[in-house]
């Protein structure tokens, strides 16, 4: 419900047309791909292997309410990242040690609907006039609406659980102009994702975006 709510208000300041210039409300759309790492309290131990680490595809849209605040909704999609042991392998789970009696796999699936402020700071305008700028370092931070989907896979027979909850997301960047209308995003954002298993802590994102200015 609060990520319609968001999308609700930037579609609202989207259509707002102020006087003069700068002050415009200046809306954007946007996608690009996350390299995802997954912080979590999960380690292996003998013989057991994770992979913690994936990559996922990223939407978003927003808008710069002026030269320094904005708003903006984005949907992520995380990948997911795997426990894998033998018949007599283990890990620890929040220091608590744990051994597989037969061949199996552990597996999370996360993604999100992140929505939240956008501060941003215009440096080394390229031309007044036009309102360009060539780099724009920013900072972000609201929340994020998560959903994870867990498989156990044992001798081949598989049982999937879900998760679902909201938490801090927060993130920084810069933006660099190609034209008046298009630009690249280069950002590192941290999704806070508390489980009900306690098995994750937060997903660490290096993105790389296109953005369409309107």
């Amino acid at each position: 419900m609060k990520k319609f709510l968001f999308f609700a208000i930037i579609a609202a300041v989207c259509v707002i047309t102020p006087v003069k210039g700068r002050a415009e409300v200046s809306p954007y759309i946007g996608l690009g791909l996350g390299l995802n790492s997954f912080d979590s309290n999960l380690a292996p131990a003998a013989g057991a292997s994770v992979d913690d680490s994936d990559s996922g595809a990223r939407f978003f849209l927003g808008a710069r309410l002026n030269d320094f605040v904005g708003l903006e909704l984005m949907r992520a999609d995380f990948g997911a990242a795997s426990l894998r042991g033998g018949a007599g392998s283990g890990f620890t789970l929040n220091n608590q040690a744990y051994v597989f009696l037969v061949d199996g796999e552990l597996s999370e699936d996360v993604d999100t609907w992140a929505y939240g402020i956008t501060l941003s700071l215009p440096l080394n305008r390229l031309n007044h006039k036009s309102g360009r700028e060539i780099l724009i370092p920013y900072l972000r931070f609201g929340l994020n609406s998560w959903n994870l989907d867990q498989t156990a896979t044992f001798s081949g027979t598989s049982v999937s659980f879900s998760d679902s909850g909201t938490n801090p997301w927060f993130g920084v960047g810069f933006m660099v102009d190609i034209t008046r209308h298009a630009g690249l995003r280069l950002a590192y954002d941290w999704f806070v994702i508390k489980d009900d298993d306690g098995v994750l802590d937060r997903i660490g994102s290096l993105g790389l975006d296109l953005m369409l200015r309107f």
